[in-house]
């Protein structure tokens, strides 16, 4: 991962394909594997379950966009 820049409120980082792998593995997890009440879930993570699963599918779609560049 490295560091791109800042612009206001967004950050520019550049992440290996292995990297946004990870990422992917790891809110699926958090979105599917851990059982928690959706109180509970958003006291812990700042979101609600639905966000971040929205943030998950926009994460497979980059990854998705980049395998096809890829390949």
């Amino acid at each position: 991962m490295r560091f791109r820049g800042q612009d206001n409120d967004q950050v520019e980082v550049r992440l290996s394909v292995d990297e946004l792998v990870l990422i992917k593995n790891v809110l699926n997890e958090v979105c599917h594997g851990l059982q928690f009440t959706d109180n509970d879930f958003q006291a812990i993570f700042g979101v609600t379950r639905g966000e971040l699963e929205m943030f998950l599918q926009r994460t497979a779609t980059v990854l998705e966009r980049a395998n096809i560049l890829t390949e």
